[in-house]
């Protein structure tokens, strides 16, 4: 079932995502595609995103990765551990989709925080250390109107512990994702959370503060995970399949021709693959900053989606993410000449990138819809 007889594949796929469900996502239609094309489809695992996004766009052993925006976000702002020489930005694009994501906060199953506005000064809240989730956490605060220093934080160093630490009455609050192995696992031991409830029709203006915090933030009930979570408000994203600009672009048009057209065969081969459809993808690029590859534009031109919204959309995109990974690696080289050392582990380094940001670069953000164009 190859998708174009005149095609002839490449010799290899190199894909790479988070390990465990990650990678079983990837064999979950790469093995048809393999079967399909003839293609040798390669998937490696690796939790550390700085790593995977650093072999896919700038040492270049991947053609692909997927991760969710929060995470893309902070590797093109080079935040925290991504600022780095050989890290942070890079030309990227959206190949296709990969799912449609949801996250929250949770707390014990007795406790008294139902809505943003029940966090008080005082409320133990878990610090992962290992997270770059800072803005998200910001965000839930100035919903609720305290302020950092009014937070006891309790460091959480790994994965895993952010659940005991709420369930045991070490903590009153913690960021999670519904679906994780970790709370996936805890549930299944009869320990009781509940979701704080982030509805933003309910409280308009609580969730505006977040957005402030956060521009990469939507709201909506979270669709998949544990039981305690499903139907609850908490924030939802759509996630991509995503490459360098450079990747080639017939590769690109037929890896999403074959996508879009073999849905049907591998959508429950895994439960991340409902989402992976044209349907989600037409649904995330009403709202996405990232740009997508000339390959998947081709084909939705092919089959008459890609219209004159999407090419102003496109143009802004393009602009924005190239705009950062210029500008990183000017950053660098102008530290250079200064003789700053450029590290994450410089504190002058940081500062000086995170000054260069604030005065050269505008801020990533999630659109309301694409522009309303004139025939």
């Amino acid at each position: 079932m190859n998708p174009n007889k005149s095609y002839k594949w490449p010799a290899k796929l190199h894909l790479v995502s988070s390990r465990g469900a990650g990678e079983d996502i990837y064999r979950s239609w790469g093995d048809l595609l393999a079967v399909d094309t003839g293609i040798k489809v390669h998937v490696a695992g690796e939790d550390d995103d700085v790593d995977r996004f650093r072999w896919l766009g700038h040492i270049k052993l991947f053609d692909l990765t997927g991760d969710d925006g929060s995470k893309t976000s902070q590797m093109l702002m080079a935040n925290q551990h991504h600022c780095v020489r050989d890290g942070g930005p890079f030309p990227i694009r959206i190949a296709w989709v990969r799912s449609k994501g949801n996250a929250g906060f949770f707390t014990k199953g007795d406790s008294g925080i139902k809505t943003p506005r029940d966090i008080k000064p005082g409320t133990r809240f878990c610090r992962m250390t290992y997270s770059p989730k800072i803005r998200m956490i910001d965000g839930l605060l100035a919903w609720a109107k305290v302020r950092h220093d009014e937070i006891i934080w309790v460091d959480i160093n790994k994965p895993g512990e952010s659940y005991q630490s709420v369930v045991e009455g070490r903590s009153d609050l913690s960021f999670g994702f519904p679906n994780s192995p970790n709370i996936l696992a805890a549930e299944r031991k009869k320990q009781s959370i509940k979701w704080v409830d982030l509805n933003a029709e309910a409280d308009p203006e609580g969730a505006k503060r977040f957005r402030d915090r956060d521009p990469l933030i939507t709201f909506g009930l979270i669709h998949s995970g544990v039981d305690s979570a499903i139907g609850h408000w908490g924030t939802v994203g759509i996630n991509f399949e995503l490459t360098r600009k450079d990747t080639n672009a017939e590769l690109v048009y037929n890896l999403a021709k074959w996508l879009d057209e073999n849905y049907p065969r591998f959508k429950d081969k895994h439960p991340q693959n409902k989402f992976r459809n044209r349907q989600t993808l037409i649904e995330g690029l009403r709202h996405t900053y990232l740009p997508c590859h000339e390959g998947t534009i081709s084909y939705l031109r092919d089959i008459g989606i890609w219209t004159k919204a999407h090419d102003m959309r496109q143009a802004e995109n393009e602009s924005l993410v190239d705009q950062y990974a210029m500008a990183y690696q000017q950053c660098m080289w102008e530290a250079d000449r200064q003789k700053i050392w450029v590290a994450r582990e410089s504190e002058e380094w940081v500062k000086f990138w995170n000054d260069y940001k604030k005065s050269n670069l505008p801020e990533l953000k999630l659109f309301d819809d694409l522009p309303v164009v004139a025939v």
